[in-house]
């Protein structure tokens, strides 16, 4: 979904809905709030005629002190320490959360578009019925080159037939872009580990 005030920038951000996550509001609400990457810091002008940063999603009290309005931090996620704990690096809070002993672990806040129904295709079977929502980076990728694959066969088909252009010159452009064209594809085979690529138009 959507959360128009997730963002300290203000610009509206887009969370998946997990369990375990900040995306749930009990668990956001536990999380002690703190601005120790400051990636999303906005400047402003201090008294002394300095500038200094905040942060809406700093703690309430030293954002209200640094003269920003207590309304701006409602709803506010910390964005920099959620997104550096999906990319398995969550920092320790200086802070502890209420009732616990030890620091605070940041959790995760995940953020995806409106395809995320999509990732569905890169799981297997089997993972989903072990519980695991997760693929690695290749199998997209492999995916990716896959598509670059239909696409440049598809247009190639179109020149199977270049070799038959009766006029010299419209056949050598033909057949140069069938080349170009088989080229891509064979290209495309050898990054996905395969030597199995079509030669067509030739």
């Amino acid at each position: 979904y959507t959360d128009p005030v997730a963002s300290p920038t203000g610009f509206p951000f887009k969370v998946l809905k997990l369990d375990d996550s900040l995306s749930v509001e009990k668990k956001y609400k536990e999380r002690p709030r703190v601005c120790n990457l400051g990636y999303l810091r906005t400047p402003y002008l201090q008294e002394s005629g300095k500038v200094g940063y905040r942060c809406a999603s700093e703690p309430v009290d030293s954002w209200v002190k640094k003269g920003g309005a207590v309304q701006a931090t409602e709803g506010r996620k910390c964005l920099c320490n959620g997104l550096m704990a999906n990319a398995g690096l969550p920092q320790i809070s200086p802070f502890k959360k209420m009732g616990e002993e030890g620091r605070y672990i940041e959790e995760a806040l995940i953020t995806a578009g409106d395809d995320i129904n999509n990732c569905r295709k890169y799981m297997t079977e089997v993972d989903i019925s072990e519980g695991k929502y997760e693929f690695p980076a290749k199998t997209v990728i492999d995916y990716l080159l896959g598509r670059f694959k239909e696409e440049y066969t598809a247009e190639a088909n179109l020149y199977s037939n270049a070799g038959d252009a009766e006029d010299l010159a419209v056949r050598e452009r033909l057949l140069a872009k069938a080349s170009e064209l088989n080229e891509k594809i064979v290209n495309v085979d050898q990054q996905l580990g395969s030597q199995r690529g079509p030669r067509l138009g030739t």
